[in-house]
């Protein structure tokens, strides 16, 4: 089945790009569309994404690879699966991310969350990134309590009930403060809601001494395990606030692919079976939210009640984030997929950064998991 392509981008007022936004782009792990409240979803709080769609642009029909690693290699990259995915956690040293060309225009690079993506001590540098603070880079231990993760490629284990997933946020408002006074961006691949599903510290049954993965597993946890990500994201719109720097910052924040298959919400009425790993839209239906207050506006073809309905695929996050700043390099210095029928025109004029085609593209799917065999779509 073909899918066309809602070809968006940001419209910038020239104002705007006098000075260079931040961008921070947010990733929850193995978290549909149906998981968030202001989508319809009934079965979990997220008053901090409602907030961010209430105040910017929510899309309907975001669609990504069904597991993890094919949609961040697609999306750092801006190129289909079937051009440069070779297996399972593994990024070709030899591809250009989002993370080189933000580097190359002058933004402080940061990475925090999950990797996944090549054992590496040099892998976040490698691709761009100038700090890391990891998650499953060069090994795998516990995620979640009592934690083990990279910073700059120097392992750190943790043993007094620390939560893996409010230190990699830490590490997040850290980098942010840092680097206030200068654009920034900040790639955030969160570790929530992947399972095991696990308590959180914000949940009843909380314990601070486990170090296993193996213990305290229930699907019941997941609803915790979503607050506390929307929790997360709290924290960094706090931070933008209290610095005053909100104004000036991009956030994106969207799902890698479908829920888990062991999790049944509530979406609209009806209940909803996750479906990470099939190629259904219960996979690859994923959520989609940009928010820069007073600045931002997605231009698309075709709107219901002031939401984009054509399907928009991973690979545009690449081109549009990069050409909507300013940044010229993509298809100067590296092949992606996407929309540039009309990239002259983009580039001629420094205030309207919109990428539109008279035609829309055909996206390309593929998902090799279990097969060698390619699957366009």
């Amino acid at each position: 089945m073909r899918l066309t392509l809602l070809l968006a981008s940001l419209v910038l007022a020239q104002s705007a790009l006098a000075a260079p936004c931040n961008i921070i782009l947010m990733m929850a792990d193995d978290f549909g569309y149906e998981c968030v409240s202001a989508n319809g979803g009934e079965s979990y709080q997220t008053p901090n994404l409602d907030r961010l769609a209430a105040t910017g642009m929510r899309f309907e029909h975001c669609h990504a690879q069904p597991l993890c690693t094919p949609t961040r290699v697609q999306l750092m990259t801006g190129r289909y699966n079937v051009r440069n995915y070779i297996n399972f956690g593994t990024l070709l040293r030899t591809e250009t991310t989002f993370g080189h060309l933000m580097k190359g225009a002058g933004y402080a690079t940061g990475i925090c969350g999950k990797w996944q993506l090549g054992g590496e001590l040099d892998s976040p540098q490698h691709f761009g990134f100038e700090e890391a603070c990891l998650w499953q880079q060069t090994r795998r231990p516990p995620r979640y309590a009592n934690p083990g993760l990279e910073y700059n490629g120097a392992e750190k284990d943790f043993t007094h009930g620390e939560y893996g997933p409010t230190l990699v946020n830490d590490f997040a408002l850290s980098f942010i403060t840092k680097n206030k006074e200068k654009p920034f961006f900040l790639y955030y691949p969160m570790i929530l809601t992947h399972n095991p599903f696990q308590p959180t510290p914000d949940s009843p049954d909380w314990d601070p001494t486990i170090s296993s993965e193996n213990k305290q597993q229930s699907p019941k946890h997941f609803a915790d395990m979503t607050a506390y990500m929307d929790k997360m994201v709290g924290r960094i719109i706090a931070k933008l606030d209290e610095l005053g720097i909100r104004d000036n910052t991009l956030l994106l924040f969207l799902g890698d692919n479908g829920t888990n298959t062991g999790i049944i919400s509530r979406f609209q009425g009806t209940d909803y079976k996750g479906g990470k790993g099939t190629t259904t839209s219960h996979g690859t239906h994923v959520p989609l939210i940009a928010s820069w207050p007073g600045r931002v506006c997605i231009y698309g073809w075709h709107y219901q009640n002031g939401t984009p309905i054509q399907p928009l695929s991973k690979v545009h996050t690449f081109p549009h984030v990069d050409y909507s700043h300013g940044i010229r390099l993509v298809a100067r210095t590296c092949e992606v997929d996407g929309a540039f029928s009309t990239i002259d025109a983009v580039l001629a004029d420094p205030a309207l950064h919109v990428l539109l085609s008279d035609e829309g593209p055909f996206a390309s799917w593929h998902y090799p998991a279990g097969t060698n065999e390619a699957l366009p779509r």
